[in-house]
């Protein structure tokens, strides 16, 4: 065609390169920015965590306590989420001179349905059993010894890199350079932020029988891991003892 320059092979060849070219870090673009503990941990194990609760949560107060019921003892009409929401509620607001054994929780569920706290299903829900176990164990008794520095539903926001995902066992984008980083957000079921030491407990209200704990474990550990990391860069110390307890099972395991 008249007026057309003939294409040289140098134009071929700059053509070649620049559809062929990569954006050198790709990997920033799949990961997303921001995501919660909950999120990163279920690309350790494909089961969903039913009991985790929103970083904010709105309740609006119940009627109260109904009066003939015994909390601990009418099982409602709850899903297994709603359970596992009304126990991580109860240990929230429980006061912790009043544990030492199930008449006590039992009363403490009753304060809670009357401050509109739990509804009388989550108060009836209630393993009160397993509840007292915990709190009479030498665990509970520690950290009941040490009710003062004890923070409960402990919201956070942590800056984490890859390596911290690493250590966290977490899997991650091979791709992302090493000053690259994932803000994460996630709630602390209990932690002791004592002068001299950081503990940290997380709660499994799951169906778990001791042929599945190893699983669990290995699931819920990273978990906690991004939990330490968090308390660690925040108050500038290690954490130097975390757990998961398995209120069903009656297990306590150090991760």
């Amino acid at each position: 065609m008249a007026g057309v320059a003939p294409v040289t092979g140098e134009a071929l060849r700059s053509l070649r390169q620049r559809l062929e070219w990569q954006y050198p870090f790709e990997a920033a673009t799949v990961e997303k920015a921001k995501a919660s503990v909950t999120e990163l941990r279920r690309r350790v194990a494909e089961d969903a965590d039913d009991e985790a609760l929103p970083l904010f949560q709105f309740r609006v107060p119940s009627s109260g306590f109904r009066v003939g019921e015994r909390p601990g003892e009418t099982k409602g009409q709850l899903s297994a989420a709603e359970v596992g929401t009304a126990h991580h509620l109860f240990l929230q607001w429980v006061d912790l001179t009043r544990t030492g054994n199930v008449e006590e929780l039992r009363t403490e569920a009753a304060r809670l349905c009357e401050a509109g706290v739990l509804s009388s299903e989550e108060a009836g829900s209630l393993e009160l059993r397993s509840l007292a176990a915990f709190w009479t164990s030498e665990l509970g008794r520690r950290i009941c010894a040490q009710a003062g520095s004890v923070r409960r539903e402990l919201p956070f926001t942590a800056r984490l890199t890859p390596a911290d995902w690493e250590a966290a066992g977490l899997p991650m984008n091979r791709g992302l350079a090493g000053d690259d980083f994932l803000v994460v957000q996630g709630v602390i079921d209990l932690a002791v932020l004592a002068p001299q030491a950081l503990w940290l407990v997380d709660f499994k209200t799951d169906e778990v029988t001791e042929r599945d704990l190893p699983g669990k474990v290995s699931a819920y550990g990273p978990q906690l891991k991004l939990y330490a990391l968090a308390l660690e860069r925040i108050y500038g110390r290690n954490v130097s003892e975390r757990w998961l307890h398995f209120l069903k099972l009656g297990r306590t395991v150090a991760v």
